[in-house]
């Protein structure tokens, strides 16, 4: 049996032998497509099981290449495991997403790592908190028409540290930090410290660490765990190393209330090793 989808003026068959009898049926999109759609992308050869080509490629059964949208890619791998009664399969149309998170949504691999703590980000004013997770709800938010209008060069970075990261070639947390500066620029950042309009005690230090997180003459004196938490996002990229790691780990547990403020403030103290210390403060 093989059931078909239309998928944007394109038709996607599946046939019964699984994962692997999947085609694609897109071919080189037309000119009303790449008007609605521009960001088309070739996908490279049968990724994930999926096969990719021309309608006279799939019936032949041959593993071509094709053009096909990344998020439809995304919506087609993703509409398998959604069939109806009829034997029909109907993609999720909110889905988004590269091949390598379909992999991962199909229990194929599992390389998809959450966050140590969740982004929250309020989209509007007066809205609920939203929780960011993982590399690939901050690329799904990214790319979708609810991030505000003006975008920076931060939330182009942040898109593409993203989808490198669901590519394989870039860590989670280093998502967490691009992520976090894109929702920073335009306002839409909830510090940790807030969780749907309520606010619970910040987690002091005894003493204060002075920092120059960018160099330069301004020092930021960093009082709390929370306020840590904030300056670990703009650490220098280039001075990054296993006591940033150290210190982002004990920072977040502190905050999940698994590690102290003292064992927080004392790692966090270890950023005179990235050569930003100014003091431990007194």
């Amino acid at each position: 049996m093989t059931a078909r989808l239309e998928l944007c003026g394109s038709t996607v068959s599946a046939a019964g032998g699984g994962l692997l009898g999947l085609a694609v049926d897109v071919g080189p999109p037309s000119a009303k497509a790449r008007n609605l759609i521009p960001a088309w992308t070739r996908l490279p050869h049968n990724i994930g099981g999926v096969i990719t080509g021309t309608k006279a490629a799939a019936r032949r059964g041959r593993r071509h290449s094709g053009y096909c949208h990344r998020r439809y890619a995304a919506a087609v791998l993703c509409s398998l495991i959604h069939p109806d009664g009829g034997g029909n399969w109907f993609a999720l149309p909110a889905f988004i997403g590269t091949p390598r998170t379909l992999v991962q949504a199909l229990g194929m691999s599992d390389e998809g790592q959450v966050f140590d703590i969740p982004v929250k980000v309020r989209l509007r004013e007066g809205a609920k908190a939203r929780r960011i997770a993982s590399a690939h709800e901050a690329y799904v938010l990214l790319e979708s028409a609810d991030w505000p209008a003006d975008q920076s060069q931060a939330h182009r970075d942040a898109c593409g540290v993203a989808e490198d990261a669901l590519a394989g070639h870039r860590e989670d947390a280093e998502v967490f930090d691009a992520f976090s500066l894109a929702a920073k620029e335009p306002g839409i950042l909830v510090e940790s410290s807030i969780e749907d309009g309520i606010v619970p005690s910040r987690f002091y230090f005894e003493s204060i660490v002075c920092v120059q997180p960018r160099g330069g003459s301004t020092v930021r004196e960093v009082k709390s765990v929370n306020g840590a938490c904030e300056v670990l996002i703009d650490w220098p990229h280039v001075k990054r190393g296993p006591y940033y790691q150290s210190a982002r780990e004990v920072v977040h547990a502190a905050l999940d209330g698994k590690a102290t403020p003292d064992q927080a403030r004392e790692a966090f103290a270890l950023a005179g090793h990235a050569g930003i210390l100014v003091e431990r403060g007194i």
